[in-house]
């Protein structure tokens, strides 16, 4: 018998040491990786710049979080937004000068009076979901209830949700039908459903997180986020890893960003490129790229890079992937100089 085996029978197994609990900024960071980009961009924007730092080198470092964490920390954030939404005036103020003044039993009396008993208003966690999440939570619920629910939702949301349903005629058109038709529901129906789509919910956002890390759920972030905050933050990376902000930086802004911008824009990138450093761009791209590109040059120069195309040989992966690097950092160089502007989503985009 060993040493080691000698002191476990002895002694019994070694103690595991208890798990530190998170501090009050990795909690947090794990919320964001939780609500989705847009949502984190909005809660980013109301703290203070040491508070985002402390916050945003937590996010960096999480790979995942299990289902169980999860469903607790967005119950402790829910419960934390309930107990003070109704701190600063309301019933919850009313309720306590009550109670002060005539005790618990005669403050009940006189608030069922005043107030009509409510309830939390249905869907409401839904407003200001990214229409991908909203597409994804929606996707196996009959038109009938997609109704219910968009009827919920900011006009603007609704539209984008059914504007989005482009692969599915027959199930935009019954929703629009339903929305038509629609007639009042009983409130304790429409609690429920409600109820049932906030867990559905939940767990799509949980299962969703397996496949992300927290250096993607940052760049989805400040993706979301205005210029300043994104430069900010990326600077104060920068100052201690700036190879992690460089990584960060390059999930951001992609090649296919080009897609979004306007042809002044693109036309203003590809110019000065030389008709090599053209066709490099264009190799093996899909369509919509190719013909991003060579539509923003004349017709004339398009016609001898494609000839040159099939007539010289293919240029090396390496290159392509340097020509994508280097157009990439002119394209970001110049959205952060004010010279063209690079779309972040659909709301961005330039009209003609």
């Amino acid at each position: 018998m060993t040493d080691i085996e000698s002191m476990i029978q002895e002694k019994g197994l070694v103690k595991v040491p208890k798990k530190e609990k998170d501090s009050k900024y990795r909690r947090v960071a794990k919320f964001l990786f939780l609500i989705g980009p847009k949502q984190a961009a909005v809660v980013l924007r109301k703290l203070d710049d040491n508070k985002v730092d402390k916050v945003i080198a937590e996010l960096i470092t999480i790979r995942n979080v299990p289902k169980e964490e999860a469903l607790e920390i967005l119950d402790e954030f829910t419960a934390i937004y309930e107990e003070n939404k109704g701190s600063y005036g309301g019933v919850g103020t009313a309720k306590q000068i009550l109670e002060e003044a005539y005790g618990d039993e005669k403050a009940a009396e006189i608030l069922e009076r005043a107030v009509p008993q409510t309830l939390p208003k249905p869907f409401v966690y839904l407003d200001g979901i990214e229409n991908d999440r909203l597409h994804a939570l929606l996707k196996d619920e009959l038109p009938s209830a997609c109704a219910v629910v968009l009827s919920h939702l900011p006009p603007k949301q609704a539209a984008q949700y059914i504007s989005g349903l482009k692969d599915d005629a027959v199930k935009k058109k019954d929703i629009v039908l339903h929305l038509a038709k629609m007639q009042k529901l009983n409130m304790d129906v429409l609690q429920n459903m409600s109820d049932a789509l906030r867990q559905k919910l939940v767990n799509i956002r949980v299962d969703r997180t397996s496949e992300l890390d927290g250096k993607s759920v940052l760049a989805k972030i400040l993706r979301t986020s205005n210029l300043d905050s994104e430069k900010m933050i990326l600077e104060k990376l920068a100052e201690d890893d700036e190879e992690l902000a460089e990584e960060i930086l390059k999930q951001i802004y992609t090649f296919d960003d080009l897609l979004n911008m306007s042809d002044n824009d693109v036309q203003f990138l590809v110019s000065p490129l030389s008709d090599l450093q053209i066709r490099t761009l264009i190799h093996n791209r899909k369509a919509d790229i190719r013909q991003k590109l060579l539509s923003n040059i004349s017709k004339n120069r398009a016609l001898l890079i494609l000839d040159d195309e099939k007539a010289l040989d293919p240029p090396r992966q390496r290159d392509c992937l340097d020509a994508e690097t280097e157009f990439v950092n002119k394209m970001v160089e110049c959205d952060r100089t004010g010279k063209v502007i690079i779309p972040k989503d659909e709301s961005d985009k330039l009209v003609y």
